[in-house]
């Protein structure tokens, strides 16, 4: 029963906001808290609540104060320098754009951090990408594709889990994924190309097309007098430092995200808007993203505590297990990394391999399965390659924001891309041997 009622609001829920019958932060929050009284445990919804909502707590804070950061950043004119200097390298060709785009979130996500990436590579992008009449949703899926295949890094997160999880050496799952992760890395590439192709092909169609003739001035500029007031290139060397400061406090954990975000963006208003009625004023004006993005966090740590709790993800896992059977167990990793990604879908990450994943090994190894191979099936998608379109993902919230498109959209259109990318570091696994089969 508990499996039946999990599956059917997980369902609910990606349906609604695929559909846009309803908001993410509505249905994120409603339709758990109506499973969870039809379930007959209505009582316990406080704490179920407060369990989820204590756990992305910080990363709300976080996730308000770097986007006020980082937009107040755009409006002193920060990344205009770096802005120009991409385009005036790939000119106008939406190809070499979206190419481009794809290569700064991989390297943006060497540190494993998925807010890092985002707040990084769409920043920096948007300005080109819109200058252009180029799709904000390429945008958004080429930065998706360049982190969730980086996720895979033994520092990502998903294989330091598996290996407390099961209690294997971090390396001895990893070693055997770098040429399966490098596979999907060029993969990503081949994507990157395709829908660079395409949007070219569009913008060339609608006679859009600013290739051979793109001006660097149209580039990073803002188009409203406001806007254009709140440029401060005489403070530039300034706002550069705290901006690399900023970066570098973030991705060395010497302060804990949420701190470093106070405090920077604190310190960029008052060295660049020192009135303080202007100041209220860019409170405001960046208040609605703010606002929406830690709502929706929020909301999702409610979905998460309610989907925990109540055990429908433990029931999930049981049902997943016994939809093995036993004459195909010796295939279960390539049965498991076939639908890894897809799963992230329906997973919180924590819940999963910190819970369902020990569970699903234990019961393999009955068949002689290796738990290194269950480990490294998953990987190969769940929460690595998926996790940025994923509503159990904290930073696919800051993402969606920052390119101005809905999570529903992102997943419709860059579900197939991703599912191809992890289909593609699972064929390099079992081409190379990873699987002991």
């Amino acid at each position: 029963m508990l499996a039946i009622f999990g599956f059917a609001c997980v369902a609910a829920i990606l349906f609604l906001i695929m559909t846009k019958k309803m908001t993410p932060l509505v249905s994120l929050v409603l339709i758990p808290l109506i499973f969870c009284v039809l379930l007959g445990k209505g009582v316990f919804i406080g704490d179920y609540v407060k369990s989820g909502v204590t756990k992305v707590a910080v990363n709300g804070v976080m996730y308000m104060f770097s986007i006020l950061f980082f937009g107040l950043m755009r409006d002193n004119g920060a990344f205009d320098p770096v802005v120009k200097g991409i385009v005036k390298f790939v000119g106008g060709n939406p190809v070499l754009v979206v190419m481009g785009a794809y290569t700064i979130a991989l390297i943006g996500h060497l540190d494993g951090a998925g807010a890092t990436t985002f707040l990084l590579a769409c920043p920096v992008m948007m300005p080109i990408f819109e200058s252009l009449k180029m799709s904000n949703m390429v945008l958004c899926c080429v930065v998706a594709m360049g982190a969730g295949i980086m996720n895979m890094l033994p520092w990502g997160g998903q294989v330091n889990r598996a290996s407390v999880a099961l209690g294997l050496d971090l390396m001895e799952i990893y070693r055997p994924l770098i040429l399966p992760q490098i596979m999907g890395v060029l993969s990503g590439y081949g994507i990157s190309f395709y829908l660079g192709l395409k949007e070219k092909r569009r913008l060339t169609a609608a006679g859009l097309l600013l290739e051979g003739q793109f001006s660097l001035e149209q580039i990073g500029l803002q188009q409203t007098e406001f806007e254009l007031s709140l440029r401060r290139p005489k403070l530039y060397p300034i706002n550069l430092a705290i901006l690399l400061v900023t970066i570098a406090l973030m991705m060395t954990g010497v302060i804990i995200p949420a701190a470093t975000f106070i405090a920077a963006a604190c310190l960029t208003m008052v060295i660049n808007y020192r009135d303080p009625e202007l100041q209220r004023k860019l409170v405001s004006y960046h208040a609605p993203e703010c606002m929406m993005i830690a709502g929706v966090l929020f909301a999702a740590g409610v979905m998460s505590g309610i989907l925990t709790e109540t055990g429908m993800i433990g029931a999930m896992s049981d049902v997943i297990i016994r939809a093995v059977p036993e004459s195909l167990a010796r295939y279960s990793a390539i049965i498991f990394g076939f639908f890894a990604m897809p799963l992230t879908l329906i997973f919180d990450t924590d819940a999963f391999y910190y819970g369902v994943l020990p569970v699903i090994a234990n019961s393999m190894g009955r068949f002689g399965v290796p738990p290194t191979d269950i480990a490294r099936a998953f990987l190969t998608g769940l929460h690595t390659v998926g996790f940025p379109i994923s509503a159990f993902s904290a930073a696919v919230w800051l993402l969606v924001s920052l390119c101005k498109v809905e999570l529903g959209d992102l997943q419709k259109f860059a579900f197939k891309w991703l599912w191809l990318m992890s289909l593609v570091v699972l064929l390099m696994c079992f081409i190379t041997g990873v699987f002991t089969l």
